[in-house]
């Protein structure tokens, strides 16, 4: 495969930033040998595979996958495409914490933007999140909540320490002695004399407040699975690994134009722009990854018992869909 072209001077603004980033590349032919196909599979992979299948059923007898008689194998091998775009995003909250010991700096020159921040670079591809406070915006303060107190009255009691029976509801009998309360219609709240620790302070009378940067690194994807002119159902293949042929990564990457599927160039084309206009608004593209893959998928054709049938093998882990299995029994899980 050729060598990329290098990076167009002319920047683009992404406004999520407010910094320039680097405008794609070109799109660069894509060398496509117009024969690439995976061939078939052979008939003991066919008949392991259905084996495989049938011994995982409750219910199936594997009789069929044993003796039948393969009459066709024929391939449906098609591609997948998936663009991979990895993105930063960044938000300011404010935030109100106890008081452990933290610095009021106010003064501090404080920044504008989420973005004037130096972050660490992230593990490419690894979604995550950070947190972390922004210089010049702590201040320490007397809690509101319990006026710096430590502690507030209980709601729950109304500071007497004492609430309504749970068992009884303070309606006493003469017939037998509640066992919760013993008769005094009441028991002990569960605070301590009526009172309670502050749940904003955590007793610490004061309160740091702040504001602090989440940053958000989330990868985004986008999957098409070509035509294969089959009953196969499609999403199927989410959950199987094809045979990679093309990868592609960039900080922006070009579109496919010549793969000899027009499907694959199309999508590519609209995936890259989707990606672009639905993420630039929130966020920055820090890497960009597409691929194709070749996805294996053969018809079985069988005869078992002078009766006909057929089952789909796919993926590179030789799965079976089997939308008709020929043995099946009636039976229940006790």
């Amino acid at each position: 495969m050729s060598q990329p072209s290098q990076l167009m001077s002319d920047p683009i603004i992404n406004p999520a930033e407010g910094k320039s980033v680097p405008t794609p590349n070109p799109a660069v032919p894509l060398p496509v040998d117009p024969n690439w196909s995976l061939p078939a599979i052979t008939e003991d992979v066919a008949k392991e595979s259905l084996l495989e299948y049938a011994s995982d059923k409750l219910c199936y007898g594997t009789s069929p996958a044993k003796n039948l008689e393969v009459k066709e194998l024929r391939p449906f091998n098609t591609y997948r495409y998936r663009l991979e775009s990895f993105t930063e995003s960044r938000v300011f909250e404010k935030q109100i914490k106890p008081y452990e010991g933290e610095k009021d700096d106010k003064g501090a020159k404080v920044p504008k933007s989420p973005w004037e921040i130096p972050v660490r670079c992230p593990v490419l591809f690894k979604d995550g999140e950070q947190k972390m406070p922004v210089v010049g915006t702590t201040s320490i303060k007397t809690c509101d909540l319990c006026k710096g107190k430590g502690t507030v009255t209980c709601g729950e009691c109304s500071g007497s320490g004492t609430v309504q029976c749970s068992a009884c509801y303070g309606i006493l009998r003469t017939d037998e002695v509640c066992s919760s309360c013993h008769d005094f219609g009441t028991q002990n709240c569960v605070c301590y004399k009526g009172i309670l620790l502050c749940n904003v302070c955590s007793g610490k009378k004061q309160v740091a407040s702040f504001t602090q940067m989440v940053i958000t690194w989330k990868t985004e994807t986008y999957e098409f699975v070509a035509d294969h002119n089959t009953d196969f159902p499609t999403d199927k293949f989410k959950k199987v690994q094809g045979e990679k042929i093309f990868t592609d990564e960039q900080p922006l990457v070009p579109p496919i134009v010549n793969f000899h599927r027009q499907s694959i160039n199309t999508t590519s084309q609209e995936a890259l722009e989707y990606h672009q206009s639905e993420l630039s608004s929130s966020s920055r593209m820090l890497r960009q990854r597409q691929s194709i893959e070749w996805l294996p998928l053969t018809r079985v054709h069988y005869e078992w018992k002078e009766s006909e049938y057929s089952y789909y093998v796919y993926g590179k882990e030789n799965r079976v869909y089997a939308e008709k299995y020929p043995q099946k029994f009636h039976c229940s899980v006790m």
